[in-house]
């Protein structure tokens, strides 16, 4: 699989609108979009930032909803949860990732209309931080149609930061094998 880059990272967090507020006002991030019961996502609350090529999502469970950010908010506190991986094909990265050992968590979902269709699959490989596969079919396409909103956004092409060129992982003493297989 081709991993072409960073496609958007997910924080889960106690406050969405309050770590997303803290986000543009310190970082120059600006809102794009949100999503939540009303939108499909389930129960949570989920903020879309952009800056230049950089999207943030901002995930925060709705009390009572049993939402994966709530149980990683209460292990880690606010974190990096999601890592968004720019693929050509999401079906089939998340095929490969799973018959090398990771375990699947969200088999591929296509949102869209057939040429701005995106579609996502996720995994976990290591630890509990999810690795989703993410495909589109034309850039500048909806982040996730009819799971965020998005609403006429602030120019995205200013600010502090221009991409996300890596992540770093960290792993328990003797587990870098096993993770890299």
């Amino acid at each position: 699989m081709d991993i072409r880059a960073i496609d958007h990272v997910e924080l889960y967090v106690e406050d969405a609108d309050e770590a997303a507020a803290y986000l543009c006002d310190s970082f120059g991030f600006a809102p794009h979009g949100s999503g939540g019961p009303e939108t499909a996502l389930g129960a949570c609350r989920t903020l879309l930032l952009r800056q230049r090529g950089i999207t943030v999502l901002v995930t925060s469970a709705l009390p009572g909803g049993g939402h994966p950010a709530e149980a990683y908010v209460e292990r880690h506190g606010d974190g990096v949860a999601v890592i968004g991986l720019a693929v050509d094909d999401a079906d089939a990265a998340f095929t490969e990732a799973v018959e090398r050992g990771a375990a699947p968590t969200v088999p591929p979902m296509a949102l869209g209309a057939a040429g701005h269709r995106v579609t996502f699959a996720s995994v976990l490989g290591f630890g509990d931080v999810e690795h989703r596969f993410t495909s589109r079919e034309a850039r500048g396409a909806p982040f996730a149609p009819g799971l965020i909103r998005e609403a006429s956004p602030a120019p995205a092409d200013a600010g502090l930061f221009e991409s996300v060129d890596h992540v770093a992982v960290c792993l328990p003493a003797g587990e870098l094998d096993a993770a890299v297989r």
